[in-house]
This record gives C-alpha cells, structure tokens and sequence, in this order.
C-alpha cells in the first residue's frame, strides 16, 4: 500500500473548489484552474459562459453552450493541445464544473428578485390607498402625468396606463404607438413605463427570435414588455404574436445530456398574462395578423403640440423645473404601491346585455374584446371603491366586482377618441344626406315601432323622402359606405340593395364619436327606473 498517498493531505480535498470573483467565479483543480464570465440565469435549455481554461502560464479562452456535446469536444481537444494534457481528464473536469454551475444558477436564481410585492411601509401604504379610493381617481392619474412634466396627450397616455393595469386580466391589451420620428413615441411608452413597479417592468431594445420562449416560467406574468421600435422585435414576430393573443407560450426542444450524450425532449411554457408594448414610426411595419391583436396609440404632432413642448423643455431648466425633477420619484413611487395592492379579483359586467358594438365586420369579433377587457380594467383599478360580492359554485366561492356606468362611459370616451372618427372628414354634401337618412330613419323607427338597426331603406325610398336625384344619392351613399356610416347588402327576397343606417347621430357638436357604442346617458335613465 501508498503509505504517502494516504497521508497526502490533498487526498480528501473536495474539487473543484470555488472562489467568487468579479462577475463570475473560479474552480480550482489540482492541476487547473477554470474562470467562468457571463454565465446567464435566464432557460435551462442552455448552460452558455465565457470560459477560460488555465494550466501555468497556457491558457485556453472560448465562449461556449457547456450543454453542447459539440461545443464541449471543441473546447476540450483545443484546451488539451494547447495546455498539453490529456482530454479525458478536462472532460471529466468539465463535467464535474457542469454540476457545480447548475447548482450555482438555481441559487443566483433563488435570489433574483421576483413578481412578489416589495415591503412597504405603513404611511406608503396608507397613502397608496388613499389614491386608490379617491373618487376623482382618474382626474390624479391624469395630474400626475401632468406633474412628471408630460405633456398633452390626455387621451393616449392615460389609455396606456390603463392598459399597463390590464395585465392582471385573463386577456390584457397590447400597444403599439406610432408616430413619425421626434414626435415622442418613445417618450410616450417611457412616461407610461414608470408608472409600473420595477419588478412588473421588462424593458427590451431587441428581443431575438426564442428569447421569449425561454423565459422562466412566471418571469412574465403580470408584467409589462416594453419592446423600443419594432426592429427590435422583428425576429419575435411569431412569439409576440401568440404570446398576446394565447397569453402563453409552449415549445418543445431536444436536449443532450451533458453526462450520458442522449437526447431527450423538454418542454418549455411561459405563461402571461403580459401586456406587451411595442413603438414604431410605420403603421404598416407589423404583419396585419400581429398589428389588429393591438390598440394603436397615435401622437399629436400638430404645430399647437410641438410649441406645448417646447415651452415645457424651456421651463424645466428653470428652478422650478429642478424641483419637480426632484419630486418625480415620489409620484412614481405613489403609484407602484398603488398597484402592488391591487387584488386579484373577478370583474363582473352587470350591463353586458344593454352593451353594443359594431357588427358589420368579422373582425369586430376580435376588437368587441379589447373594448370589454377597457371596461374590466377601469372597474379593477378601482375596486378598493366597489363592493366586493361573493357566489357560491360547486368548486367554491369566487369573489368579484362590479363594472358601473361610469367605466362604461370612460371607455366609450377613450374608444372614442382613439378609434373614433369626426363629421368633419366629411363633405357638406354627403353630411347634409347621412343627416336625411337619420331624419328618414328616426320617422320610420316612431311610425313602425321598430328599433334602428331593424330599419332598412332603398336609394329610391331616400330619393322620395329628402328630393334628391338618383346619381347624386348613388355617389354620396358610396361614400358613406366605406367610411361605413351605413351598411349594405341585397334583400334575400326582392334582390334589391338595401342599407342600414350605423350612425346615430353621434358626433354633431364636432367631437369625436365611435359608431355602434352604447349611449351611457341612457343607460343611466335605464338604470334610475
């Protein structure tokens, strides 16, 4: 027997030892030494690092997938010539650096912060849900915005900021704000990001073909991506694609074990739901089935805009504008409490039956949901002010709120103004006929006891009823047809082609309207009897 090899105090020493160093770590062998950068927390598909082999003064240094079995024999047979050992034993040492490396990533991984809400303290808290049960909620939201030294834009950001709360729905809504270069379509989504807690933000210049496929399960959920022009998401097409409308990603991948050189498959989920954000300068840039699965948000860039602007940019280099600069953080930090406390909880629509959408498309299908999931979010955001109801089911008790009136008339403004449409697009003339045509509707509605949309009419009967000849009434209601104030089809019993009359008059102060919503004045009267 090695009476030496025995006493060798080396023997029974545990390798490779660990010692952390800048950005990575260190594993010392008896003969060699490994310095490993770089080594990402993010997948278990893949064990990527920067790793330098070190033997005296050789050394061997590559960046490489240690789950690879090609990559491992690169390294190894270049590691061995150049340090001049053997290969079986710095694969035996790799693997070995493998078993350590995975028990390191679960570890960073388990101190990683993630989506649970951060420790705050009573006053925060109770300031938080002060804002929460304000009654004029909205109107803070919006002074809020004002007082971080953004701008005009009333509309657009606060349907953002709606939107960034929607991500506690089963289905959130997804963004895509276009404007051409310089008018502040980064600004816009940035202004909207801050108002969202740190650990619901992922905030990306480019995100890569599988980036988001291999996630960590739950990384997302309830979270907001923030994606900068969509360059930086055209590889993610596919994935942003389903991810906003399954709010779900599966994929299965083959994978070789790093010990035995089998292959087998994993796969991969990472669920949402996540609101996904993304800018652009071209409206056309995302492929049509990516770009209808969001609400497009436009910037004013109008003269009247850009001067707001500019006076803005000139007064926050004055004192003033240094102090609130400086109170920014508080406002913010207002806000992220405010949504840490939000509950998960059911929202209910007592009024879905009264509710009405446009249907003269397939389309609407998709878009009647952004509109519901608009109503739902404004009732979520403010449930600390709503009663909270319980029913019994046979899996148990679900507790939920209701949506009121009042959210319903605000998402009917912000459809409105985002999605709705003005008078004025219209000429003198084909305005004068579509107000005939509501005048010839509303005395056929009264005399035939009939509601609007059951109401169907000719050219010929408009002749008759407002004077007009046949060719100038063809040209106006061809206009009015695909600027789809009315509807067309042919009867299925005369043959003849009739219309119907979307419009209800909406709109005839100048502002913006959006056809086909419900009126909430009188479903408020509905409501009171």
């Amino acid at each position: 027997m090695d009476t030496k090899s025995i006493s060798d105090p080396n023997l029974f020493e545990e390798y490779p030892k660990e010692i952390p160093i800048n950005n990575g770590f260190l594993y010392q062998f008896p003969e060699r030494s490994y310095r490993v950068l770089g080594m990402s927390t993010q997948g278990l598909d893949r064990l990527k690092v920067n790793l330098k082999a070190m033997q005296g003064a050789a050394f061997h240094i590559d960046t490489l997938d240690l789950y690879s079995n090609r990559m491992r024999e690169n390294f190894v047979q270049k590691a061995a010539d150049i340090l001049n050992t053997d290969e079986a034993a710095l694969t035996q040492e790799l693997n070995q650096l493998i078993d350590k490396l995975e028990v390191k990533r679960l570890e960073i991984q388990k101190d990683e912060p993630d989506n649970a809400p951060k420790e705050m303290t009573e006053a925060d808290r109770a300031e938080a849900l002060k804002f929460l049960r304000s009654p004029d909620l909205i109107e803070k939201i919006n002074h809020d915005f004002d007082a971080c030294g953004y701008i005009g834009e009333e509309t657009p950001r606060l349907f953002g900021y709606l939107a960034t709360i929607s991500r506690f729905l089963e289905k959130p809504l997804g963004l895509l704000i276009v404007s051409r270069s310089g008018a502040g379509k980064s600004q816009l989504m940035d202004i909207i990001a801050k108002f969202v807690p740190a650990e619901h933000l992922k905030k990306y210049t480019r995100v890569s073909g599988q980036a988001l496929f291999y996630q960590d399960n739950g990384n997302l959920k309830y979270s907001v991506l923030a994606i900068a022009e969509e360059k930086g998401a055209e590889d993610a097409i596919y994935s942003i694609r389903t991810l906003q409308s399954d709010q779900y990603l599966t994929v299965a991948v083959t994978i070789t074990d790093p010990k035995t050189g089998t292959k087998r498959t994993e796969e991969y989920r990472v669920e949402g739901p996540v609101v996904i954000m993304i800018t652009t300068t071209n409206p056309e840039a995302l492929d049509f089935e990516t770009r209808n699965r969001f609400v497009i948000l436009t910037i004013d860039e109008s003269r009247e805009q850009t001067k707001r602007i500019l006076k803005k940019q000139r007064e926050q280099e004055s004192l003033e504008g240094l102090v609130q600069s400086r109170t920014e953080d508080v406002i913010f930090k207002k806000h992220h409490n405010a949504q840490r406390l939000l509950k998960r909880i059911d929202v209910v629509n007592p009024y879905h039956n009264d509710l009405t959408y446009p249907d003269d498309k397939l389309l609407m299908r998709r878009e009647q949901k952004k509109y519901l999931t608009l109503i739902s979010t404004i009732a979520y955001l403010h449930q600390y002010q709503r009663e909270i109801k319980k029913v019994k089911t046979s899996t148990g008790e679900i507790e939920y709120i209701e949506a009121s009136v009042d959210d319903i008339a605000l998402a009917n403004k912000l459809a409105s103004d985002i999605l709705g449409r003005s008078l004025d697009e219209l000429s003198p003339h084909t305005r004068s006929l579509l107000q005939e045509i509501k005048r010839m509707v509303d005395e056929r509605c009264t005399k035939e006891k009939k509601k609007r949309d059951l109401i169907f009419f000719t050219r010929r009967e408009l002749c008759a009823f407002c004077g007009w000849s046949y060719w100038q009434v063809h040209a106006h209601l061809e206009t009015l047809m695909k600027m789809e104030y009315i509807a067309g089809e042919k009867s299925g019993k005369s043959n003849l082609f009739q219309y119907e009359l979307l419009w209800d008059g909406e709109g005839e102060a100048g502002e913006k309207f959006f056809i086909g919503l419900i009126d909430t004045e009188k479903l408020k009267k509905k409501k009171s009897r």
